[in-house]
C-alpha cells in the first residue's frame, strides 16, 4: 500500500548580514512566508549593529531586507516585527534617536520606512513588542531605566495613534517579591 504524505517545507539557512548578526524575532506571514527581525553590522571599520528586517519565502530565500541606521555611533535592534492591517509592518525595538530609547517603526510591505520614532527617557528603554490596535494606532511593551523606581528595571508601556504620535504612556513598577 502506497501513501503519500505531505512533508513540511524545511530549511536551515545562515543569513551573512555581517559583523554581530542578531535576530530577535521570525514570525509566519499569511502568504507562508516569514518575517525576521533583528540587528547586524555591515560596516567592517566601525562595527555598529542597525536594525534588519527581512522577508524570506516557505524555502528561506530572502524576498527583500532593509538594514536601517539611526545615525552615526546609533545602535539600534529590531526585537518584534508583525503585518499591520495596510499590509506593512509595525516593528519594535530600540535605538531612533540613540540607543537609549524605544523604538517604533511602521513600514510598507516592502520594509520601506513610513515613519520611525523614539519613546522614553534619558537612561534605557526598549520595546519588545508591538501590537496594532483596534482604533489603528500601536501599542508597545517593553522595558525602562527612565521612569518608576531608581535604579531598576520596570515595565514601559506606549499607546500611540496611526501616524506614532504617542497618546499615552506608562511604567509599572512591579512590587518586590515576598517570600512566603
Amino acid at each position: 500500500m502506497n501513501s503519500v504524505f505531505a512533508q513540511p517545507n524545511t530549511f536551515q539557512i545562515s543569513y551573512d548580514i555581517g559583523l554581530l548578526d542578531i535576530m530577535g524575532s521570525v514570525k509566519q506571514l499569511p502568504n507562508d512566508n516569514y518575517i525576521v527581525s533583528g540587528s547586524g553590522a555591515i560596516n567592517t571599520f566601525l562595527p555598529i549593529p542597525n536594525a534588519i528586517l527581512m522577508e524570506v519565502d516557505d524555502a528561506g530565500s530572502v524576498v527583500w531586507g532593509n538594514e536601517y541606521s539611526m545615525g552615526f555611533f546609533q545602535l539600534s535592534e529590531l526585537n518584534d516585527a508583525r503585518r499591520t492591517s495596510d499590509g506593512g509592518f509595525i516593528a519594535a525595538g530600540y535605538g531612533p534617536n540613540s540607543s537609549e530609547q524605544g523604538l517604533l517603526m511602521k513600514t510598507t510591505s516592502t520594509g520601506a520606512v513610513t515613519w520611525a520614532k523614539g519613546y522614553g527617557g534619558s537612561a534605557s528603554d526598549d520595546f519588545n513588542i508591538a501590537r496594532q490596535t483596534s482604533d489603528g494606532g500601536y501599542i508597545a511593551c517593553g522595558n525602562t531605566h527612565s521612569f518608576g523606581g531608581k535604579d531598576s528595571t520596570n515595565l514601559y508601556i506606549v499607546k500611540t495613534n496611526s501616524s506614532g504620535t504617542m497618546t499615552w504612556d506608562r511604567a509599572i513598577v512591579p512590587e518586590p517579591s515576598r517570600d512566603i
